[in-house]
């Protein structure tokens, strides 16, 4: 349960990062995303279903940057909501839940500075081999700042609290707490293509009941933006510390399509390599689109 708590109760904080990395056409002020992913292993599988929705305080003006990348060189303030449909499956048992997350990215016009909020709530139930239910709340904070007009940093927090409610009478309570530091640049280069490379590192508490395990996170990723409509991008995420069934690396590829001005399709693929014999190697693929006006 607790190897399963920890992988699986993951925060979903895409709306919640550095000023995010968003699609558009010569202007726009709203922008719809889904996609679907599944995450399997060799003992368990999760599919899940996430949409979100974007709306910025003011039009975001594509001009020449690339599309993936005009909202963070604009600098551009955002309200946002989330919302993700899960379930997983394993030989011991079943899980299902969904999860809400609304949130606020504002980025002061003079000193751009760069202040985050968030609020997420999630509910599941326990089901095939268990009986009992989840609930959980957490907040977000993130404060940061544009260095230059291409480069913003930002420290962040989020605690998750949890209560497990399992038939016959147990009880169990969860505290996630992760603490990061991001930093971001998007740059243009010669013959009107583009690159953006960003790096992270946190630090994960997991509290469960008696127990608690501290794991330390580094990221690294990159897009090459061959022109304003196409992209394709690499990543890597080590992971170690006290709960061996996270520690290993994870690798990432993606890429980003625009059909048309106002449509994109993306894929991306990331294969996590277990450290441990506690851990489990597990392929991971999602598959979206999204829209703006």
């Amino acid at each position: 349960m607790h190897k399963f708590a920890s992988k699986y109760f993951a925060i979903s904080l895409a709306l919640l990062s550095l000023p995010a990395v968003s699609y558009s056409q010569n202007s726009y002020q709203v922008e719809l995303t889904a996609n679907l992913s599944k995450d399997k292993t060799n003992t368990n599988e999760v599919e899940a279903t996430f949409l979100t929705a974007n709306v910025f305080l003011y039009e975001v003006e594509t001009g020449s940057h690339p599309y993936a990348g005009a909202a963070f060189l604009e600098q551009a303030s955002s309200l946002n909501v989330g919302y993700s449909d899960y379930d997983f499956t394993s030989t011991a048992f079943d899980f299902s839940g969904d999860e809400i997350i609304f949130g606020i990215n504002y980025i002061a016009p003079n000193s751009l500075l760069i202040f985050q909020g968030g609020y997420f709530t999630n509910d599941g139930e326990f089901k095939n081999g268990l009986s009992g239910n989840s609930e959980s709340d957490g907040t977000y904070i993130g404060i940061g700042k544009y260095i230059s007009k291409t480069t913003a940093i930002i420290a962040t927090y989020s605690q998750l609290d949890r209560e497990i409610n399992l038939v016959p009478l147990i009880i169990s309570t969860m505290k996630i707490t992760k603490i990061g530091f991001g930093y971001k640049i998007v740059e243009k280069l010669k013959n009107g293509s583009s690159f953006n490379f960003s790096a992270s590192l946190r630090s994960s508490d997991v509290d469960i009941d008696t127990t608690s395990e501290t794991n330390y996170i580094i990221a690294f990723s990159g897009d090459y933006y061959h022109n304003q409509s196409i992209s394709a991008g690499a990543s890597i995420k080590i992971n170690s510390g006290d709960n061996k069934g996270d520690e290993g690396k994870t690798f990432g590829l993606n890429s980003n399509i625009f059909l048309a001005p106002n449509f994109a399709v993306f894929v991306e693929f990331n294969q996590f390599n277990a450290d441990n014999i506690s851990g489990d190697d597990s392929d991971k693929v999602v598959l979206g689109g999204l829209a703006r006006f």
